[in-house]
């Protein structure tokens, strides 16, 4: 993802990638990177984005 993006274009671009996953017959799974280090609100807005585009597991990573 380009560091240039918009929350807006990153949520976006969370619905058209799950949903063209879940679209072609696979399991999408959803892990933000750096989750810790996100800002809440656009993390639940990430993270609400892929699940309402029908991902099924959704994880919550942090590098070490």
């Amino acid at each position: 993802m380009a560091r240039n993006m918009t929350e807006k274009e990153v949520i976006s671009l969370i619905k058209e990638s799950v949903t063209w996953i879940v679209e072609n017959g696979h399991i999408a799974q959803f892990s933000p990177e750096d989750a810790t280090r996100t800002e809440k609100g656009f993390l639940l807005d990430a993270l609400g984005a892929a699940s309402d585009s029908g991902a099924t597991f959704l994880n919550v990573p942090d590098t070490l």
